[in-house]
């Protein structure tokens, strides 16, 4: 089922009054709130305000204290833009359902500083230098609230919320509302608690709504330090930096329980640095598109039926942090009994510029007795990887998803923590089912000092690694071996540029009868295998693979003729790694 295009904002589109303030004394000017040249403009009482009726305050700023209100739908242009109060500042009114408040902030230009701009490009075509001049900022405190309404915040400086931004569906208007936030030029910073949660249409046979959308979206950086709510099915929560995100609450997107809905989707995307963390004395963030579940019961059956998992993408211009205590929940509903639905998991998409670390929990799995985890998870890093020891991946379902870490410019990667593709065992007419996933580490000097574990009641998935040097460290695992795998065996396949080792206490498992196969490239370094490995590998020699030279790392790599582990020349091995004459 697909979600319904976003709303545009009715401002967008510019129509007849709010039916809600037909008869009201609606404000038709600036000047019915405040004399022409009041810089600041207070809002000291309730003033009822209608989008049909643009309110253009020019430059001047618009402050709301704390006995002020606006009432109705509102499109308000102005220098900068403060409500003050721990009340309502603003109360979205339609009984069409589709409310909107729409707050532009600019600036103006360097040269002119009379003429409002949100960019650079409108005072340039004037001749008026570049958009500097004045405040541009929008900064909130209260509440906000409406029912499935729309509010659109554009400020040419900073923008900070506080206090609460209360959009759910209620009936009859189930949907979640729209959340957009831009700043040209400066950053956000939401300490708000926002709630565009779907509701139930009670007057149309319990009819859901859909999940809200969010759009935060900054020139510098966003700063997101409290919850973000949009569960229903299908919300979109987007948020871009032109430099660093820094997540530090929860952000809920997942389907309705109740409702076989769809997760929605978590979209983050920094120029320069994202960081998904717990700050000190603080509930760490989880980040939530599971699936919801609806179950069904007449005369015959009683059965549940599960939506699919959302989708999560996390992209950084350096680096990407997913900290300790962190959690992403991306699982489906729950699908049993006579239900031929088909509950998919969630997917979860990293990938760094720079690099990547990791330390949180994520999930990925899918319930039920077709459960599929489809894509299950990427971590990419241009230049390092790194899952930590509390890092914990896990795609399990009846077919489990597939897990893929890579260091896209050879960099090193290290896995210390835990991935789990296992099939999840399940019961069909009698015959017992499960199948494993697929692991793919790809990178340079690859360090694993954790455990990745397969296997499944019907069979294992492959595992996979193309390294340039590889180390299994003391307690680090390749553990295909899990369940009866009736239906066949996998081992793990290694590709070896440069050199293998396993150490005591390593080991790499896998049922009997499957092969693991080490191929590598240079015959005069075979693999040395210290650590358990069973059954007893393939060993090929491939000169086909692709060294990765290393001068000065005491190993005589590719195109080397020596390595003193050094890089200086008139020692007997220049500075290249080449023997002197």
């Amino acid at each position: 089922m697909k979600k319904p295009a976003i709303r545009i904002l009715p401002v967008l589109l510019a129509g007849a009054c709010s039916a809600s303030l037909a008869n009201a004394a609606v404000v038709e000017s600036p000047d019915d709130v405040c004399a022409p040249a009041a810089n600041p403009c207070i809002v000291s009482t309730l003033v009822e305000v209608d989008g049909a009726f643009p309110l253009d305050f020019g430059l001047r700023t618009v402050r709301v204290t704390e006995t002020g209100q606006f009432q109705g739908t509102l499109d308000l242009s102005c220098g900068a833009f403060e409500s003050v109060t721990t009340g309502t500042w603003m109360k979205i009114l339609d009984v069409d359902g589709g409310g909107f408040a729409m707050i532009t902030a600019s600036r103006g230009c360097s040269l002119n500083p009379a003429l409002p701009c949100m960019s650079d490009t409108v005072c340039a075509d004037a001749g008026a230098g570049v958009c500097s001049s004045g405040d541009g900022g929008i900064r909130l405190s209260g509440r906000l609230t409406g029912v499935s309404s729309g509010l659109a915040l554009r400020a040419a400086g900073d923008v900070a919320l506080e206090g609460e931004i209360l959009q759910p569906g209620i009936s009859p208007f189930p949907d979640g509302g729209n959340f957009t936030v831009e700043s040209a030029f400066g950053s956000i910073e939401s300490a708000a608690r926002v709630d565009l949660n779907s509701g139930v249409n009670d007057g149309y046979y319990g009819g859901l709504g859909f999940g809200g959308s969010v759009l935060l979206r900054a020139a510098k950086d966003v700063t997101l330090r409290e919850q973000i709510a949009a569960t229903g099915g299908y919300a979109e929560i987007e948020i871009d930096a032109g430099r660093d995100i820094i997540v530090l609450a929860g952000i809920l997107a997942q389907g309705r329980q109740g409702d076989d809905s769809n997760g929605g989707t978590i979209d983050l995307s920094a120029a320069q640095d994202l960081r998904i963390i717990r700050e000190a004395g603080l509930v760490a963030p989880q980040l939530n598109i599971t699936g919801g579940t609806e179950e069904f019961n007449d005369y015959y059956y009683g059965y549940v039926s599960g939506g699919a998992g959302g989708y999560g993408f996390f992209n950084s211009g350096r680096d990407l942090v997913v900290g300790e205590k962190v959690t992403l929940l991306g699982d489906s509903g729950e699908s049993s009994g006579v239900t031929d639905v088909t509950p998919l998991s969630g997917d979860w998409y990293f990938e760094a510029g720079e690099d990547l670390s990791f330390d949180a929990t994520l999930t990925a799995r899918a319930w039920g007795r077709y459960g599929y985890a489809l894509h299950g998870v990427s971590l990419y890093g241009d230049e390092s990887v790194h899952v930590g020891r509390r890092g914990t991946i896990a795609t399990n379902a009846s077919r489990s998803g597939d897990v893929a870490v890579v260091s896209s410019n050879a960099g090193p990667i290290s896995i210390d923590g835990r991935i789990n593709v296992k099939g999840r065992k399940i019961r069909y007419y009698g015959y017992t089912h499960g199948t494993g996933g697929n692991v793919s580490v790809r990178g340079g000097d690859v360090t694993i000092k954790g455990k990745i574990q397969n296997g499944g009641p019907s069979y294992a998935g492959e595992m996979r690694v193309d390294a340039c040097r590889l180390r299994l460290k003391a307690g680090g695992r390749f553990d295909g071996k899990w369940g009866q795998q009736y239906e066949g065996t996998y081992g793990s396949t290694f590709y070896i540029g440069e050199s293998m080792k396993t150490y005591a206490g390593s080991g790499i498992r896998a049922k009997e009868g499957a092969i693991h196969r080490i191929e590598y490239r240079d015959a005069a370094k075979p693999p040395v295998l210290a650590g358990l490995v069973t059954p007893a590998p393939t060993l090929v020699v491939n000169p086909g693979l692709g060294g990765c030279p290393v001068c000065g790392n005491l190993e005589i790599d590719q195109d080397e003729t020596c390595d003193d582990g050094n890089v200086l020349d008139g020692d007997g091995c220049d500075s290249s790694c080449v023997l002197e004459p």
